[in-house]
């Protein structure tokens, strides 16, 4: 059995908590039940916890990457284990959800073959909720490449990586599109 490391399984916690409270706070904002913020005061605190709990998917990210860089199992082994527990459950729930509409009478087939075969590089409509495991699958097809160089490279070398990441990342396009 695997050693436990305690405080992953807090940050798990914690991370769960503010997925439950992010979406608690969609319903303000959605409005189709009159639920909608009645007041600014209600504004403000529904503004500050949905923005306050916004990091829970980057700390389920985190906890994943500390997990699991640098890949410890062979490549195969690696990509064979996320294929079974990750890709293939979420291909059967995106069909699922690509079927729904049109069970209900409000998609055509058409339609379902449509959105069916956008699934391979983009949600449907009535899946956005699985926005994330796009990202989910892209970390894990990265893990493998990045991870010898984990492995010889030492703390300054990650440091360095970081903070030229860092500064690139206020550097961006500038330009106006269009005349």
């Amino acid at each position: 059995m695997k050693e436990r490391i305690a405080f992953l399984d807090v940050m798990r916690v914690i991370a769960c908590f503010m997925v439950i409270m992010i979406h608690s706070c969609e319903f303000f904002f959605i409005d189709d039940n009159n639920i909608g913020i009645q007041n600014m005061r209600d504004g403000f605190w529904v503004s500050v916890i949905d923005s306050a709990f916004r990091c829970s998917v980057p700390l389920f990210v985190m906890i994943s990457s500390f997990l699991l860089v640098p890949v410890k199992t062979d490549t195969r082994v690696f990509f064979h284990r996320r294929l079974l527990r990750v890709v293939v459950p979420f291909t059967l729930w995106s069909i699922f959800y690509a079927t729904l509409p049109y069970l209900w009478g409000d998609m055509t087939a058409t339609g379902v073959m449509e959105s069916i075969s956008h699934l391979a590089y983009n949600f449907n409509a009535s899946s956005g909720h699985m926005w994330f495991v796009y990202m989910l699958i892209g970390l894990y097809l990265f893990m493998p490449i990045i991870s010898p160089w984990l492995e010889k490279t030492g703390k300054n070398g990650e440091l360095c990586f970081l903070t030229l990441w860092f500064i690139s990342s206020f550097f961006g396009s500038s330009r106006k599109h269009g005349a």
